[in-house]
């Protein structure tokens, strides 16, 4: 049995993409204009690839073996350094492995640019974004 997951990213930004498989996990990088970095005020933007934040592994043993799949909608609050400082499901998948392991795993591996405030100051600021479990035969 193989399985994927999707990472879809609200606010439209860039890098939403599908793995499926760890020999598919190739490193996506974001790119941005300096004027995209620059434009103030604005919420933080991903420094990684949202894509890297989860990969093969990371799919739960129990929920894998179960034939379980899931949704979740989570924020991230973001520092004045671009470090992810916490992690809120406001949706939950209804399988609570799925919701601790995309929050726990965010938490470790995401990056950010921070926020910019009107005086283009790096400040905190939320990214919010929605994981989709999905297994596939």
């Amino acid at each position: 049995m193989r399985w994927c997951f999707v990472v879809a990213l609200e606010r439209g930004v860039s890098g939403y993409g599908r793995i499926s498989g760890a020999a598919d996990h190739p490193a996506h990088g974001l790119t941005y204009t300096q004027a995209e970095l620059r434009a103030h005020p604005r919420q933080p933007l991903p420094r990684t690839s949202p894509q890297s934040w989860i990969n093969s592994e990371d799919y739960p043993q129990a929920a894998l073996l179960n034939d379980m799949e899931g949704v979740l909608r989570f924020r991230v609050g973001v520092d004045a350094y671009g470090e992810v400082v916490e992690c809120t499901i406001t949706l939950s998948s209804g399988v609570a492995a799925f919701d601790s392991r995309a929050c726990a795993t965010v938490m470790t591996r995401a990056r950010f640019y921070p926020a910019l405030d009107k005086d283009q100051r790096p400040v905190s600021g939320q990214y919010n974004s929605t994981v989709r479990w999905v297994m596939e035969d």
